[in-house]
């Protein structure tokens, strides 16, 4: 039967979702560091939260948020290329699917819930 080994690799694929997600974030503050380092401090920390599944859901929301309202600023002043603007749609579902499922098997936040 396929169907055990689909739903070992749904862990696995939202698992590498989650990561390549926090990398990307991690990595856009980074940028951003050299500019506004405020902003750029805190997309680091959301970045590194959800690389290592520690408060994942709130870290995403807050990318959600944060990714979604610099959406509709660019879309509104038309500065917002057409690679762009797939780009930040992407980022909006990847957070909002990492904010309603969780962490995964992978995380910080699965540890810290099996000591209590």
């Amino acid at each position: 039967m396929i169907y055990p080994i689909l739903f070992i690799l749904s862990d696995w694929a939202h698992f590498l979702l989650r990561l390549i997600l926090g990398f990307i974030i991690f990595t856009s503050g980074k940028k951003k560091f050299a500019t506004t380092q405020l902003l750029g401090i805190f997309e680091m920390i959301l970045g590194l939260l959800l690389f290592i599944g520690l408060m994942a859901n709130w870290a995403s929301l807050l990318v959600f948020i944060e990714v979604t309202l610099f959406f509709i600023v660019k879309l509104y002043k038309k500065s917002l290329p057409q690679d762009k603007i797939l780009f930040n749609l992407l980022i909006i579902a990847t957070s909002l699917v990492i904010f309603t499922k969780g962490a995964g098997f992978i995380s910080l936040d699965e540890s810290w819930l099996q000591l209590f």
